[in-house]
């Protein structure tokens, strides 16, 4: 939960206004405050975090939902494996 100076609860509008001024601020390309979540679990699959444990970070009640919606194959992970790939077979 966000909360303002004063200490009440940030409404979900506001923070999806204040973060539309930051992304036009900042000059980046548009995303939703939601496209958030998803580079979340993408990062912390990337740092190692199996996705069961993305799975409970995020909430979902279906780890079928963080691995089809949330979770994205990054390039760096696609080298990683490709990697793992190879050392498996060179033995």
């Amino acid at each position: 939960m966000f909360t303002t100076e004063t200490g009440k609860p940030i409404l979900p509008r506001t923070l999806t206004t204040m973060f539309n001024q930051a992304i036009k601020t900042a000059n980046v390309p548009k995303i939703r405050f939601h496209d958030l979540r998803h580079t979340h679990a993408t990062m912390c699959l990337e740092a190692g975090m199996t996705l069961k444990e993305v799975q409970v970070r995020l909430g979902h009640s279906s780890i079928k939902t963080t691995g089809d919606v949330y979770a994205h194959v990054t390039e760096n992970m696609k080298e990683k494996s490709a990697e793992l790939f190879e050392k498996f077979i060179s033995k």
